[in-house]
């Protein structure tokens, strides 16, 4: 069954995570060579500003709870995930239903960046990368750094070593595995660093935070050479339906995967108890397959509107 949830509650709830999307784009517009675990720990920090439960019209509260642990290589040698998502329906106090997914994050990388910063000697170095000894460019030199829809996701790689172990790891009790595509708020972009003048930000999030499947992404891309890194234009171009929408263009909005898809109870995994097994595996243990996990609590007097 689902729950009928008020607009006015779904609203709060896409506002929250609205903004959030724009915090993170807006923060690759300003650099674009910021590294996937700050637009992490940037989303959950913008979130963790809703941590004090808010009472709404019609006696409905929502909370939404964050927890960073930290990056770290989890499930063999890779992250399944960075963010897993867990929402709460409560009716009065009372604990009705518990649904889970979690998120892997990937960032669009300029042109210019061939950088990965997903290769393990750089988890390695730790916070030695705030040092460095080699020859730089001068600070007065000017660099741009652009982001097109030919601009590649550099750290996902087709049928590279990390989708081989998502696939393994959905083998398994398991969550839905989404990517979370991180960009900018519009493309093109470019970005000239070291800045001379405050950048105008666009007002509309035209692009930002993208959401697919990993499944509905792993089949569109299939046909793509193996180490292949997917273009935004690819991604935008190759997803089958409900993508080809252009509100759908490159993934559902963040916003709307959180309210449309796991609230409206189409998506995620519903758990049997408090001894579920995919919850466990999951948040079980310090060595589960996440980094960051956020938790949405909607309470009120939730009315069960039809069978799933």
């Amino acid at each position: 069954m689902s729950f009928q949830l008020p607009e006015h509650v779904r609203k709060y709830v896409h506002n929250a995570f609205a903004a959030a999307n724009r915090r993170v784009a807006t923060m690759i517009c300003r650099m674009p060579t910021t590294y996937e675990v700050a637009l992490d720990m940037a989303l959950i920090a913008d979130l963790a500003e809703h941590a004090v439960p808010v009472t709404l019209e019609g006696n409905w509260q929502v909370r939404i709870d964050t927890h960073f642990l930290g990056g770290g290589r989890h499930y063999y040698r890779w992250e399944v995930a960075d963010i897993g998502v867990i929402v709460m329906f409560r009716a009065n106090g009372k604990l009705v239903r518990t649904k889970l997914a979690v998120l892997q994050s990937k960032r669009l990388y300029p042109d210019e960046q061939d950088f990965d910063e997903g290769r393990a000697d750089d988890y390695l170095v730790g916070f030695a990368r705030l040092f460095d000894a080699r020859e730089m460019v001068p600070a007065a030199a000017s660099r741009p750094f652009t982001l097109t829809e030919r601009s590649a996701y550099k750290s996902l790689g087709i049928n590279d070593e990390q989708q081989v172990t998502i696939t393994s790891y959905l083998a398994g009790a398991s969550p839905p595995v989404f990517y979370l595509f991180y960009n900018p708020m519009v493309l093109p972009w470019q970005a000239v660093i070291p800045v001379t003048r405050a950048e105008a930000i666009p007002e509309d999030c035209a692009v930002g935070c993208r959401v697919v499947p990993f499944p509905v992404f792993k089949e569109a891309m299939q046909s793509l050479a193996t180490g292949h890194h997917p273009t935004f234009g690819e991604v935008k171009t190759r997803l089958p339906t409900p993508f080809t929408a252009s509100e759908n263009a490159g993934g559902w909005r963040l916003e709307h995967f959180i309210v449309d898809r796991l609230l409206d109870c189409r998506d995620g995994h519903i758990l049997t108890g408090p001894d579920d097994p995919v919850a466990h595996r999951v948040f079980g243990s310090r060595g589960g397959p996440i980094s960051a996990a956020l938790a949405i609590t909607i309470d009120g007097p939730l009315v069960a509107s039809s069978p799933d």
